[in-house]
């Protein structure tokens, strides 16, 4: 009998055990395929160096991470350098083996919850009335806790003071942030921040943020950014094991601007209806955004854009009608937010930025339009311009 009760409490621990290790955000293990030793990880709080349990972080050969969550591991003890994000936010995540970067060698942790995120967001405080399930503020900053998720910006250099740092720490449901608004405007925003349109200042500045742990976007750039600025931005952070996630772009057609007052010079008014029309607008628009992926082969957060800040409201309606449904269909696009034109139609509501008035024409298209997931499969393995994805283990 008592061998009867002693066998019957090794099982019960064993079960308990395992609903313990369901239960965990994240449990990191010694050996291949969720052998050796096994770690439950489920701390908010960035776990660094010696501070991660049982130094598992330095024996971690296999993972599983939770449906729910993301985490970002890096080498470095600060999360500088080698480092990267995984999301499971559909379900689980199963890592058999870990890439050659990360095995026996996780310095920092940082886990986050996760909550599933349409493509379509806002740029601004969110009043909650469009159907988004995202918003950012520029430098702006927020608690958090809305019922639509907050994305972070580091609108300039010196946007990350330590205070600001200690309160995004704190925030348990972060999972990115985005880089500098336009550095490449060397006239205008970055001039304001130090010297951040040179590309050495702007790398230099952008690696404290990999601290928080969180998803990376590159710069918020202009048009012709991703072209003639971003790529040394890029070739330097990748130099310096300063991790970007997503390239972020801004788009008004400028090219077609610039093609239409060509065009008005000449006094072509066949040409400048054409140049205008919805569809050759919304024919550039693609072009650009399939020329940005190619470049960069990274998924693409498009932060800013509508048809031209100039043009009426019924071009904006029927540019966004084809845009965001084609922007949804493309698996590298992830997140997309029209701007409301400064000076021209468009705005969401009669009164810009007024929520207590009535939604616009403009308005409630976006608010009627039902966006896809951001993440196709509700999932990411963490490809990023310093290292390729990690290979994870499919039930069958």
């Amino acid at each position: 009998m008592k061998q009867y009760f002693i066998s019957l409490l090794s099982c019960l621990f064993m079960i308990t055990g395992l609903v313990a290790a369901a239960e965990a955000p994240l449990t990191i293990y010694s050996g291949e395929r969720y052998s050796g030793e096994a770690v439950d990880l489920s701390s908010n709080e960035v776990l660094s160096g010696d501070d991660i349990p049982n130094r598992i972080g330095q024996r971690a050969v296999s993972m599983i991470l939770r449906k729910g969550h993301s985490v970002c591991i890096g080498t470095e003890k600060t999360g500088e350098g080698m480092s990267r994000v995984i999301i499971a936010g559909t379900r689980d995540v199963r890592i058999p083996l870990l890439s050659d970067d990360f095995r026996e060698n996780i310095n920092f942790i940082r886990i986050s919850k996760w909550r599933e995120v349409k493509k379509k967001g806002f740029g601004g405080r969110y009043a909650g009335d469009l159907n988004c399930s995202w918003y950012y503020m520029w430098g702006g900053f927020s608690d958090g806790r809305d019922a639509s998720q907050w994305v972070p910006m580091a609108w300039g250099g010196e946007w990350l003071n330590p205070a600001r740092e200690k309160e995004l720490m704190n925030m348990d449901n972060l999972v990115h942030i985005l880089g500098f608004n336009e550095p490449d405007d060397c006239e205008g925003q970055s001039g304001q921040h130090g010297d951040l349109c040179k590309q050495t200042v702007a790398v230099e500045k952008t690696k404290p943020l990999a601290r928080l742990g969180l998803r990376m976007g590159g710069p918020g750039l202009r048009e012709n950014g991703p072209f003639k600025w971003l790529p040394e931005y890029m070739k330097l952070a990748k130099a310096q094991g300063v991790r970007i996630d997503f390239v972020a772009v801004h788009w008004y057609d400028w090219e077609g601007v610039w093609l239409e007052n060509q065009a008005r010079r000449a006094g072509d008014a066949a040409r400048i209806a054409e140049i205008r029309s919805v569809e050759n607008i919304f024919a550039r628009f693609k072009r650009y955004i399939h020329a940005v992926h190619e470049k960069y082969g990274l998924p693409i957060w498009i932060t800013e854009f509508n048809c031209n800040p100039g043009r009426e409201e019924q071009l904006q309606i029927e540019f966004m009608k084809r845009a965001m449904p084609w922007l949804d269909e493309l698996d590298f696009v992830e997140r997309y937010a029209y701007f409301q034109p400064f000076g021209g139609g468009g705005d969401f509501h009669e009164v810009r930025n007024d929520p207590d008035t009535p939604l616009t024409a403009m308005g409630r298209l976006y608010r009627d339009h039902e966006s896809v997931s951001a993440l196709k499969d509700g999932v990411w393995l963490g490809a990023n311009n310093l290292t390729g994805p990690e290979t994870e283990e499919r039930s069958p």
